[in-house]
């Protein structure tokens, strides 16, 4: 193994994005039948890795085979063209499909359809197979629009489209199909999480994802969800007595996509504490325009002991910081059940989990399961160090506006950066509880507000906290004056996010949406923020920590009061108000500060590769681990993972 000073991180730069390696220590010290867990879970979440670009766009999956094609099979094409296709191709792997990570737009080729379809017939005399029936010229005509031009579908997901264009239709997303929003105001969803709807013969039809079983037909990904389903069952053999029983009801769901089934594995998996642990299923809501359909997202972890005592400390005085925050007490829980909190190495993310990964994860979305079971937090440790170790400090010297800022950030920036993750997940998205007259989960009525609101929430549960000095008591801060630099560094954050957005002139991406809300409600209703100007270019600064803290209770008060009653109008005003429009000339200039100093919009991660060693009697010797140092090598492996697997799945 490299020593930690030989570790190389950074990996390239594609156009926007930072790609980086992450590293997974400690897994050679696993003992086999702990490797063998992992190897598992491991081929669970490859299993899937179409749903997500295929839940993207509906011809998400053909146009990546068609690009994958052309890479493998390039002999002849172009160098520079070559290198054109291959930079887009990376771009459709780091996005899962043709649309921008954060602003939701879709971004086109740096060649021509003449170029392409010219690199096409070369592959396809190389052997290439694009699996279709039609000439390959035929197909790319049909897919002329889909790729090359930027205004047909041009946004993923509008959840706030312009006046007479319904956000259903004005979506890319697959979703839906020749669906309108307002044909659903008395249609009853089954299924509303894990499903696709559709006008078939004139009639409103839900399409569920599952396998299918003895009692109910295939749906929707009913191969991937079947082999996903097997792997987890074969995990079983190597699982402790309650993962185990885990591993049963996630495998049952994915084949009955029964929600009351999944609600069962949420309960179990929440209590469950595995050393080896992981996510799956269709969970996170923010693609879906109306924020109901579920994007399949998988994760295999294990926890890093050492570092995990940063979690478990707020997760140990979850109780205190719902005492202490800033809204009524009827909203406030008083028994709450400690989020199970941990750093974890991630081995492996697919579908809306990675190569574009979160920071930070809190989990079930279900509010009942929350109150009722608690919840677990995890912090993506070696992701979260890949991505700062492989970043340089650029964008804190061009956009902090003093010397002492940048001084300050630069002492304590790797800190805040874990105490914000930590408290965001284990405290903010486990805190609160809804009004005892509201029936059913909060996001039923705040729809396609809630992702938006409930990350702001969580992020200003963290604000409020960095202040308060029990972070000293828990040896966790060395001064409450971390807050000062944890605020500098969310109003910093608030105004170079602005190059993310290089057209248009409104936030799509929610976590974006909710900082703009933040800094922007703060800025307008305090005299704690103030725009300034130095030699010509823009910065934010806080004038008055203590007013600014009053403003984030005062907002933070608000907005737990729209969840805890659904209150929808309330949701939409503020959000509306304050986090969607920004000021194009300040976007102009960020981005092009941005440019100017090379800076990254986002970040994109090579997850280790697990190999299976056998020995002479064809059994499993030993899982070996290691790094794949690129994009493309790992994108491929991915393809062909299951090329060779003897055990064909079959759905019946």
């Amino acid at each position: 193994m490299k020593s930690e000073s030989e570790r190389q991180y950074f990996l390239e730069t594609v156009r926007n994005v930072l790609v980086v390696q992450a590293y997974a220590d400690d897994f050679e010290k696993l003992t086999l039948k702990e490797k063998m867990l992992a190897w598992h879970l491991y081929r669970s979440s490859v299993a899937g890795w179409d749903i997500y670009y295929d839940q993207g766009h509906k011809h998400g999956l053909k146009v990546r085979n068609i690009l994958e094609q052309i890479i493998e099979n390039g002999d002849g094409i172009d160098e520079y063209l070559y290198d054109r296709i291959l930079e887009y191709t990376k771009m459709f792997w780091i996005n899962t499909g043709q649309y921008d990570f954060l602003t939701s737009r879709k971004f086109v080729p740096e060649f021509t359809f003449l170029e392409f379809s010219g690199a096409a017939s070369i592959a396809q005399a190389n052997g290439a197979d694009f699996g279709f029936e039609e000439d390959i010229d035929v197909v790319l005509r049909a897919l002329r629009r889909t790729i090359f031009d930027k205004e047909f579908e041009s946004i993923k997901t509008n959840k706030n489209p312009e006046e007479g264009i319904d956000m259903l239709e004005g979506s890319a997303v697959n979703f839906y199909d020749g669906v309108k929003l307002s044909d659903l105001e008395n249609f009853v969803e089954v299924n509303p999480l894990n499903s696709k709807i559709v006008v078939e013969d004139g009639e409103i039809k839900e399409l569920v994802w599952r396998a299918g079983n003895d009692v109910v037909s295939p749906g929707l990904y009913a191969e991937e969800l079947e082999r996903a389903a097997r792997e987890l069952e074969k995990a079983v053999e190597y699982a402790p007595e309650g993962q185990a029983n885990v591993l049963r009801l996630l495998a049952k769901y994915f084949r009955t996509g029964d929600l009351n089934d999944f609600r069962e594995y949420n309960i179990a998996w929440v209590q469950d504490s595995s050393f080896i642990d992981f996510i799956s299923g269709f969970i996170e809501t923010y693609d879906d325009p109306r924020g109901q359909k579920g994007a399949y997202e998988s994760v295999v972890e294990m926890i890093d002991v050492e570092n995990s005592k940063l979690m478990k400390k707020f997760a140990d005085n979850a109780l205190y910081f719902e005492s202490k925050a800033p809204w009524k007490d009827e909203y406030k829980r008083t028994k709450i059940n400690p989020p199970l909190a941990n750093v974890m190495t991630i081995l492996i993310e697919t579908g809306n989990g990675g190569p574009i990964s979160w920071g930070g994860i809190n989990l079930p979305n279900e509010q009942y399961v929350r109150e009722t079971y608690g919840s677990k937090s995890i912090l993506l440790g070696n992701v979260v160090k890949a991505r700062n170790e492989a970043a340089a400090t650029l964008s804190l010297e061009e956009f902090a506006s003093s010397e002492e800022e940048i001084e300050l950030s630069k002492k304590y920036g790797g800190l805040i950066a874990d105490l914000f993750v930590a408290m965001h997940e284990v405290v903010g998205h486990a805190s609160g509880k809804k009004s005892e007259s509201l029936e059913g989960d909060p996001s039923e009525y705040l729809d396609e507000y809630y992702s938006t609101l409930e990350e702001a929430r969580s992020d200003l549960v963290a604000l409020w906290n960095f202040f308060d000095p029990k972070l000293v008591e828990m040896d966790l801060a060395p001064s409450i004056e971390v807050g000062k630099v944890a605020y500098d560094r969310y109003i910093r954050a608030a105004l170079t996010q602005h190059r993310t957005v290089p057209e248009g002139d409104q936030f799509e991406e929610d976590h974006d949406r909710g900082t703009q809300m933040i800094v922007e409600y703060i800025r307008k209703n305090t005299s704690s923020i103030e725009i300034i100007k130095i030699d010509g270019k823009t910065y934010y600064k806080v004038t008055d920590y203590d007013e600014m803290r009053r403003g984030v209770g005062e907002i933070l008060a608000k907005l737990m009061e729209i969840k805890a009653t659904g209150d929808y109008e309330g949701a939409k005003a503020i959000i509306e108000e304050y986090g969607l429009k920004f000021d194009i000339s300040l976007r102009d200039e960020v981005l092009e500060r941005s440019k100017a100093i090379g800076l990254t919009d986002y970040t994109a991660i090579v997850f280790p590769s697990l190999t299976p060693v056998y020995g002479g009697d064809g059994e499993i010797k030993d899982i070996e681990i290691s790094y794949p140092m690129d994009l493309k090598k790992q994108m491929f492996d991915f393809k062909h993972f299951f090329d060779e697997d003897s055990d064909e799945v079959v759905v019946k």
